[in-house]
């Protein structure tokens, strides 16, 4: 696959999409650009779905793609005037979510950079380093030498993410960034701001939901450790377990077995209630006064 123009003659297009001065033939090389990148994008979905995970995944994983809508590109193009246009990374883009905890959303980052044969690529850790509330890790990898990101995220990062990118298409997209949201078309009666709505949802995701997900560690862990030719070779000793599971006293297999158990259903109980109170919020949004209603979702799980 083959960019339709030279970079040089693509870094001008973007410069001519961002300040809306279009020039006869610019439509027509962005429609074929867009198209090279839904190719790269596809490309990249196959390699993905035709990785061997072995152990670790215990479920299947949810790989979709997309290209860039003109007007986020735009805004980007616009936000970060010298990244020019055949630079952008994300405009061809890859998402894989599933059920699986942190340590694991890791090793499919680095186990996709090896699938694409990029094993010091990119890598993007916003779990570590989150920003607005967003975590994921994302990487970088290439299809002839074209760019897409891939983002990796945990079932309930992904559904923060969709709920946070809905508000941010009701408030201003700059929330994504730091930046306050619109102002108030009028004032609630409950008092609550905006700012205050989506300060909450930041601290759902920074505090609840990396709580959860810190606890999923553990669960995995200590399950692992218990299932003898599992990659619980690898967490033993970090557990202060013997390296040798049958030299075990059976009391210390009970308790570590009932302590699996009750974090488990603790991790899965605290998860499913944030999810639902993510849907709570994304479903009020879809109401006609949204703004007088989400308050009332604010408690949390």
């Amino acid at each position: 696959m083959k960019l339709p123009a030279s970079k040089k003659k693509l870094s001008e297009l973007g410069q001519r999409l961002a300040s809306e001065t279009l020039l006869p033939g610019d439509q027509e090389l962005y429609v074929a650009l867009l198209d090279t990148y839904d190719r790269v994008q596809q490309a990249t979905r196959t390699v993905i779905e035709g990785v061997d995970w072995g152990p670790l995944l215990s479920g299947p994983l949810d790989v979709t793609g997309r290209t860039k809508t003109l007007d986020t590109l735009v805004q980007k193009l616009r936000r970060s005037p010298a990244t020019k246009l055949p630079y952008v990374r994300d405009i061809a883009g890859v998402r894989v979510v599933g059920d699986f905890p942190l340590v694991v959303q890791t090793a499919l980052a680095t186990r996709l950079l090896t699938a694409f044969d990029e094993p010091d690529g990119v890598l993007i850790d916003r779990v570590a380093q989150p920003v607005s509330g967003y975590r994921a890790i994302h990487i970088v990898v290439r299809i002839d030498g074209i760019p897409v990101e891939v983002q990796i995220r945990t079932r309930l990062q992904h559904v923060w993410a969709e709920i946070y990118e809905r508000v941010a298409d009701r408030w201003g997209r700059q929330i994504r960034y730091g930046d306050p949201p619109d102002p108030e078309p009028l004032p609630r009666e409950d008092g609550l701001t905006r700012q205050e709505i989506v300060g909450f949802l930041q601290r759902l995701s920074l505090e609840e939901i990396a709580e959860c997900e810190r606890a999923g560690i553990l669960s995995f862990a200590v399950s692992e450790a218990l299932r003898p030719g599992s990659v619980g070779a690898a967490v033993r000793p970090v557990l202060g377990l013997e390296s040798d599971l049958e030299k075990l006293a059976e009391d210390r297999l009970t308790e570590w077995r009932t302590t699996s158990s009750e974090v488990v259903d603790r991790v899965q109980e605290v998860g499913a209630a944030l999810e639902d109170t993510l849907l709570k919020v994304g479903e009020l949004l879809d109401e006609e006064e949204p703004d007088h209603e989400i308050a009332s979702s604010l408690e949390g799980p």
